[in-house]
């Protein structure tokens, strides 16, 4: 009493008599299109054709309601980036705030540190290292998006008495195909030079001792860096405390040099150089870091920003008022005088004048770091 399929695409009908039920429908998935053309009953297919499948001895998965914990959420430690500055003083997050020597090593007081910092930033300003610009003209000019700044944060003191410096240092680095840029630095048998000129007279006033004795001074130029005219096309990234550093697509055009910029020493070298030729010194040539003023008897090295001068009284006088016209300085001294310092680091040397002359010795803070360092490796 079997009757033949009905064709619905893929799903066929088989109509069977009342008694066997309703009808049923089987879906075939890989099976070729029934045609339409009526075939004898005897070569349709049946149901008794098809095994009939087991039924499932799987048990029932049980549903159960998910639990939901929630987690506790730990306070963020702000990063150590521009915007600690502007730190509130009654914001949660300060207390976590920490402050590490990115050249030495180890912790720093987190108070001098934005202190320092808040100072470097006043320098900027005051000397007007960059200009406003845009990002547009900087890939325009240099196919390149602004330089990044970074903080650099050390200890120039110890830890009985801190001396932070922080410096808002660009991030270029030379690029294949770039010309390599060098600046010029004092080998170490200049300052021993120095020394042995200062100790060639008597060194304590008496018999034969001079009334106006050679003294070793020392001038340190803050930020030296900022002041030399930048003479190549660098943008940089706005610090936060620009207030257009949130302005969509802004940011600066180095007026000046910058510590990070790739021809930053030379062009110092070349800005105090010219500073001390029109003040009336004479610039060596080997190495090109060597002055000498033969009206005065001024004899000098400069090793990055530090000046190390020996001279009678006017000579200093003379050298002290020459940079000090142009730059930002720090001046000690150390003599045969009673009433002079004896002791003067310089170059990570210790100089002290004795009652028999002048001692010259490594600088004991540096040999500790390199015994430490010698002992990682044995």
């Amino acid at each position: 009493n079997m009757k033949p399929f009905t064709d619905f695409g893929n799903v066929q009908i088989q109509e069977t008599s009342k008694d066997q039920g309703e009808y049923e429908m089987q879906k075939f998935t890989n099976i070729k299109t029934v045609s339409k053309q009526k075939s004898p009953e005897s070569e349709l297919p049946t149901f008794s054709n098809f095994p009939a499948k087991p039924l499932s001895t799987k048990k029932p998965t049980t549903f159960r309601k998910k639990e939901t914990f929630k987690k506790e959420v730990k306070p963020m430690i702000p990063a150590f980036n521009l915007e600690v500055l502007q730190l509130d003083p009654e914001d949660p997050f300060e207390p976590f705030w920490e402050a590490h020597d990115d050249v030495h090593g180890g912790a720093l007081p987190p108070e001098l540190v934005r202190a320092a910092r808040k100072k470097e930033i006043q320098f900027l300003k005051d000397r007007k290292v960059y200009s406003l610009s845009t990002t547009a003209e900087a890939f325009r000019l240099t196919r390149r998006p602004p330089l990044r700044l970074k903080w650099i944060d050390t200890n120039k003191g110890d830890e009985r008495l801190f001396n932070i410096r922080s410096r808002l240092v660009c991030t270029e680095i030379r690029r294949k195909g770039m010309e390599a840029i060098f600046s010029a630095t004092p080998p170490l048998e200049s300052l021993r030079a120095l020394v042995a000129k200062a100790a060639s007279e008597v060194p304590a006033l008496g018999k034969g001792a001079k009334a106006d004795p050679y003294k070793i001074m020392l001038i340190d130029v803050s930020r030296a860096h900022f002041y030399a005219k930048s003479v190549r096309d660098v943008f940089i990234q706005l610090p936060s405390e620009d207030p257009h550093s949130s302005t969509p697509g802004a940011c600066g055009k180095l007026e000046k040099t910058m510590y990070g910029t790739l021809d930053a020493a030379e062009q110092w070298a070349n800005h105090y150089a010219a500073t001390h030729t029109d003040a009336g010194f004479v610039r060596g040539t080997a190495p090109p870091c060597h002055f000498y003023h033969a009206g005065l008897d001024i004899w000098m090295l400069v090793h990055g920003d530090d000046f190390v001068i020996v001279a009678r009284a006017e000579g200093r006088a003379y050298a002290e008022q020459t940079l000090r016209s142009q730059y930002e300085t720090k001046v000690d001294l150390v003599g045969p005088e009673a009433d002079d310092p004896k002791e003067l680091k310089v170059l990570g040397r210790i100089i002290t004048y004795e009652a028999h002359g002048i001692t010259y010795e490594a600088d004991p803070g540096h040999m500790g770091g390199s015994t430490g360092e010698s002992a990682m490796w044995h």
